[in-house]
């Protein structure tokens, strides 16, 4: 699209450089005098022929960089779209990541209130009964809260492993 405007662009300066050149060139040389012989003729004639024909191996060279130079543009266009197609990829990825993320901060939040309210209701359970009872509800409750405790560690650890930092 635009480098092929611009490879155009370029194939016109090439052109018109190898235009001046040959009229510079043209120009500088010697000129025609009429008393010149065909001796001298024929070394200028030869001196040209050698410069013209040094001109259109410089402008075939010319020719055979601007087509490399279409063909890395193409190559460079073709892996400019697979690297936004992966960009968009991996950008999915991220907001998949992130929802997960989202997700397990709410189970761990979840899990804290249980937490919180398991341990509220071990205090007003102790109130209401009698110590025996309230000893055999407090390790109960302190069981849960320890499962709760290793739940969140492994919740967290699962995260920490995935590289996910909450």
């Amino acid at each position: 699209m635009i480098t092929e405007e611009k490879l155009s662009l370029f194939e016109g300066w090439a052109t018109a450089s190898g235009v001046v050149v040959l009229l510079i060139a043209t120009m500088v040389g010697p000129r025609l005098n009429p008393g010149m012989t065909q001796d001298e003729l024929a070394v200028v004639n030869a001196d040209k022929t050698r410069h013209i024909s040094h001109l259109a191996a410089t402008l075939t060279t010319v020719r055979q960089d601007q087509a490399a130079l279409r063909t890395q543009a193409a190559q460079t266009e073709q892996l400019l779209e697979q690297t936004r197609s992966e960009l968009a990829t991996l950008t999915q990825e991220r907001d998949a990541l992130l929802a997960q993320v989202a997700a397990a901060n709410d189970r761990l939040r979840e899990l804290d209130n249980r937490l919180q309210t398991t341990h509220l209701e071990a205090a007003k359970l102790k109130e209401f009964l009698s110590l025996q009872d309230i000893q055999k509800e407090r390790d109960e409750a302190m069981e849960k809260a320890t499962k709760a405790e290793d739940r969140i560690r492994d919740l967290t650890l699962q995260l920490h492993r995935a590289g996910v930092w909450p």
